[in-house]
């Protein structure tokens, strides 16, 4: 079995102590500076789930002084790569493909988005009558 990434290494190093998943936060911002304006705080981190909030700040605010709906994209994409970074071995890679967004309504508190992964699915494959194990998202 493959390693865990060494993103998610210094999740369960930090993440028992106090304050600890705000460093980790703090670090994930350094790392992926995009990611700094919406000031993310990783609050859970395991194979198959993460948990991210997003306070609502003036760098997130739109005209209506409303979280503006990409700086909740931003949130999912994050709570996204967290979760990916719990889950994917060492020995594989991964990268965003795609993300449908549907906005139901003004966000006007603070986001939490979670990103959750279905147990990988049997799909079958020409030239594999048993199937390939994939994960999807």
């Amino acid at each position: 079995m493959a390693a865990p990434t060494t993103t998610y290494r210094m999740w369960k190093r930090l993440s028992e102590r106090p304050g600890g998943s705000r460093l980790f936060s703090a670090a994930a911002m350094v790392r992926v500076p995009y990611f700094a304006s919406i000031v993310p705080h990783v609050v859970r981190m395991e194979p198959g789930f993460a948990e991210v909030t997003v306070p609502k700040w003036f760098f997130v605010y739109n005209h209506l002084h409303t979280v503006h709906a990409i700086a909740s994209c931003n949130a999912a994409e994050i709570a996204m790569g967290m979760l990916m970074e719990a889950t994917v071995p060492t020995s594989h890679r991964w990268i965003p493909k795609a993300m449908n967004v549907e906005y139901h309504q003004k966000a006007t508190t603070s986001l939490r988005a979670q990103a959750r992964l279905d147990r990988p699915r049997r799909h079958h494959h020409m030239g594999d009558p048993g199937g390939l194990d994939r994960m999807g998202v």
